[in-house]
């Protein structure tokens, strides 16, 4: 009995202990997140902006007028399109033109504080920054979260999609940023956004974790994605994505996809679902599965080597390369 009443004493008082820790830390967070936006869109942005329905959306194009387009639409990251940095080089140097956009809310893009982050109307954006540039029948390459978009964008608008790679793709919001359940709490909310989303001290081990070895997550690396966190408005824009609503036809709609899409799972990936890729590539009309070894879910960067080279054969006429071996760059 006195054993028993020990025990749970104990367990009252850790209770006790991480209620109280959670509310000093929810002070402390506040108190940072007021000092913590400082930056403006143009801090660090070389490309352009399309401005849309008032509201500016970044993308960078690079590669000759004329080569095969292809578009590139990074993870839920606040980072945007500088996710991108180990795969644009490749596809240059193979002759294509490249489009990173920075989808909204992320990058160097608008932060909206209405709850208009919908993966419908992300798709749409993407597809009318496509049409300002006249860039269709182009390779789309989407990751994680931006695979969902670019899968969207293929149901939506087929016109602009002539192939779609997707890479470790993720259908739920809340693998890639499981901070958003707590980001529709007042004040819990805007920490919550802060310390996971925008990078607070919960956003690097989050970030390290996309990784099988994260030693390939360096100190550069983090830095430059963590940069846009400090954009004024980005903690509305965290909490808003939160409050959007759900308006995708997907997986329902799969079946309409006409453009053959390449899936290319990481061996390690520890932030998909178990088996995710594979019902993607089942689901999909035309769709070849390609798993990386030794790759976790930031596979274009820790296995730049590997999907460098198949997505540059991809992206030229389609071929698949299906035996990869663990090479590393």
């Amino acid at each position: 009995m006195a054993f028993a009443r020990f025990m749970s004493n104990l367990a009252l008082a850790l209770v006790v202990l991480v209620v109280v820790a959670a509310i000093l830390f929810t002070f402390y967070g506040l108190a940072v997140t007021r000092v913590w936006e400082y930056a403006d869109l143009e801090r660090g942005a070389q490309g352009n902006w399309a401005w849309i329905d008032g509201q500016p959306l970044y993308y960078e194009v690079l590669g000759p007028e004329g080569a095969p387009w292809v578009v590139l639409l990074h993870d839920y990251d606040v980072g945007g399109s500088a996710t991108w940095n180990a795969t644009t080089p490749a596809l240059l140097k193979a002759g294509m033109r490249v489009l990173a956009i920075d989808l909204k809310g992320f990058g160097h893009s608008v932060r909206d504080d209405r709850p208009a982050y919908s993966v419908r109307s992300q798709a749409d954006l993407v597809a009318r920054v496509l049409n300002a540039l006249g860039a269709r029948d182009a390779t789309v390459i989407g990751h994680g979260w931006g695979a969902t978009v670019a899968l969207q964008l293929a149901v939506d608008q087929p016109q602009f999609v002539a192939r779609l790679a997707l890479l470790a793709p993720v259908a739920n919001e809340t693998r890639v940023a499981p901070w958003r359940p707590l980001a529709r709490l007042p004040y819990i909310g805007r920490v919550a956004a802060w310390s996971a989303g925008a990078g607070g001290p919960l956003w690097s081990p989050l970030a390290r974790r996309c990784f099988a070895n994260d030693a390939m997550a360096t100190a550069s690396y983090l830095r430059n994605l963590q940069a846009p966190g400090h954009v004024v408005g980005t903690l509305d824009a965290l909490t808003a994505m939160a409050r959007s609503p759900r308006d995708s036809d997907l997986p329902g709609a799969l079946p309409r996809v006409q453009a053959p899409a390449l899936v290319l799972a990481g061996e390690l990936d520890r932030v998909a679902a178990p088996g995710e890729a594979e019902e993607l590539a089942d689901a999909l009309p035309d769709a070849t599965l390609v798993t990386i070894p030794e790759a976790g879910h930031a596979l274009h960067v820790e296995c730049s080597t590997d999907v460098n080279r198949i997505l540059v054969a991809y992206a030229l006429d389609g071929t698949v390369e299906t035996d990869v071996q663990a090479e590393r760059r």
